[in-house]
Parts: C-alpha cells; structure tokens; sequence
C-alpha cells in the first residue's frame, strides 16, 4: 500500500506537468514496509543496513518522539520546530522536486506508541500546503479506531492527502491494504493514467473481509471502544509501572501503547543492544500467558527497548486488568 502511495504522489505531479517533482521527505524513526520504496522512507536503521546501496532517494527530518525530543527548546514549540525542520529540508532540496512527505500519525513499532505534540501535525500540513507538497498518512498500524478515533490524523484535525491502511482494515482476517486520496488527486490522475499494479491487487474475497469488518466495528461502537479502555489501559499501566526504575515511558492513544525500557531511568541511558531487553521481557510476559509486541533500536538506532500492547477492542476489563499485571511482572523479572 505504501508503495502505491509513493507512486501515486508521482504520478499526480506528473499528470498536473511538474515531472521535477520526485523526492519524497520521511523521518527518522518510521517504519513504512520493506519493500524497496517503503524501505527507502523507513527510517529504521537496522531493517535499512543491509540495502544501503540500494537506498537513498528519500531525505529524512528528526523523529517526533517527544521522550527523546531533539529540539533543543523542549517541551516547548516542539510541534514548530519540526514544521521549520521540514520546511528546510524543503527547500534544501528545492520546493519544486518534491513530491510528497509521509509520516505515520502516532510513530508504531519503531518508537512504540510515540504520540506527536499537538502543534506537530497543523504546522506540517501548513508546511506541505505552502510548498504543493502531497501529504500522505501512514495509518497501517494507527489507522480503523486502534487510536480511538478511525484513523490517528483525526485526533489533530488533518486530511491527508493520501492516506494508507492495511492491519485494522481487514482485522487480521486477510491480507488487505488499500490506499485512500483526495477527489483532486483522483481526477488529475485519471486523465493521464496510473502506470501500477500488483498480482493480487482488486482481490474480491479481501474486499469482502473489509466491509464485513467494517460492519462489526460501526454496529459494536468498537472505535468509541478503543478509546475507552485505551485510556483505561495508559492509566492503569502508568500507575502499575510509576516505581520500577527500568519504565522510562508509557505513553500511546486508544488501545495502541508502549513502554520504553532504560538502564537508568534519571539520565534515560537504554540498556545495551547485547542485555536482550526487549526479548527477556516478552519472554517472561509468554510465560506468563501475555503477548507483548518488542521492538529495539529506539534511543539511537541500535541501543533502546521498548513493548507495546495492542489488545483487540472487545477486551474486557478483566482481561486489562490481566494483561497490566502480567505487564508489570514481566518487566519486574528483569
């Protein structure tokens, strides 16, 4: 689907006559897919080493990742540092060859449930509306109410104009991925043609498994679901977890939630890559009978452990409960 996106972007400017028009923008500390493309604006070292040679036709700005913000003004502005710092890169590369900037709305596996500053996404889209720059939302992991709304951008106002999904589409029942865009960006594509095209792209059977998830996620109210007891959930792990000195942060939106692992909670100093953090922590959680998902590399590219839950929106009270004890306990066992 990201790649669909990223040609669409090209093929828009193409049929609107702006063939200069090819860069694409990202950040550092994204995760969009490992397909060449994909992999180009991911911005996760450790997937990219191996295809470096392969790589670099996409520019990258900081990642939002307020827990480690690199704006030196921190806390505050965060949001309009990081619109001059994509405006630079902007005109850095010269306003007229770049074809799009895509970012996911709450940053997923790579940084675990980083949620923006809420001057971050209104002063991007400013940025990209002033430079004619398409605007495309990775919500492959945030997207159909894992953040409480149906797709992570709503909570700050934005429309994309592209918008990418895949995971909550199809609830995991069928492989399914599907790109959205604007009515301008369908009519000026359809004049001159979209050159694209998969083996099981149009697939019946996964359109079918969409609307049937569709369906039960309008009639059960699961999006207002996932708000509900996502915030039930942050609560409830943010006080389970407020004296072990190895949490550095809990953080997320709805049911999509991380927490970062350190070695010194004061100074924020992961633990090094070889402690097996992330992976003893999922381990014990196993044991315990508690799926977390781990990712690793998050302060500096190599360094850094984290785990996130993402539980399905009809879980119970109960089973929160379970799940922030088991959490807990998991990560005491260090």
């Amino acid at each position: 689907a990201v790649e669909t996106a990223l040609k669409l972007s090209r093929a828009y400017h193409l049929a609107r006559g702006e063939p200069s028009r090819h860069r694409i923008i990202a950040r550092w500390g994204s995760y969009h897919g490992n397909t060449l493309g994909a992999l180009d604006a991911s911005g996760r070292q450790p997937l990219r080493g191996p295809y470096e040679p392969w790589l670099g036709r996409t520019a990258h700005v900081p990642p939002v990742y307020e827990y480690r913000c690199p704006s030196r003004n921190h806390p505050a502005g965060c949001g309009e540092w990081h619109g001059e710092e994509l405006d630079r890169t902007i005109r850095e590369l010269g306003p007229s060859s770049v074809a799009c900037f895509i970012a996911e709305p709450v940053a997923g596996a790579t940084l675990g449930a980083a949620v923006p500053p809420d001057d971050y996404w209104p002063a991007v889209q400013e940025v990209c509306r002033r430079h004619g720059v398409l605007l495309i939302a990775d919500e492959v992991m945030s997207g159909f109410g894992r953040t409480g709304r149906w797709f992570g951008c709503e909570h700050w106002g934005v429309r994309p104009d592209i918008l990418v999904a895949g995971k909550g589409v199809s609830s995991g029942y069928w492989p399914l991925g599907m790109v959205a865009c604007s009515d301008e960006i369908f009519a000026t594509v359809s004049t001159a043609g979209f050159v694209h095209g998969f083996t099981y792209s149009h697939s019946v059977v996964g359109a079918a498994v969409g609307r049937a998830v569709l369906r039960k996620l309008r009639g059960g109210g699961l999006v207002d679901a996932s708000r509900e007891k996502g915030e039930q959930l942050l609560k409830e792990l943010t006080s389970a977890l407020a004296d072990d000195p190895r949490v550095g942060d809990v953080r997320g939106l709805g049911l999509m939630v991380g927490v970062e692992l350190v070695q010194d909670r004061d100074t924020k100093q992961p633990s090094p890559r070889d402690a097996n953090v992330a992976e003893r922590v999922v381990r014990a959680a196993r044991d315990r009978g508690l799926i977390l998902y781990s990712s690793t590399g998050c302060a500096d590219g190599v360094n850094g452990d984290l785990v996130m839950l993402g539980p399905p929106f009809v879980v119970t009270e109960a089973e929160l409960d379970e799940a922030v004890q088991k959490t807990r306990d998991a990560i005491a066992s260090l």
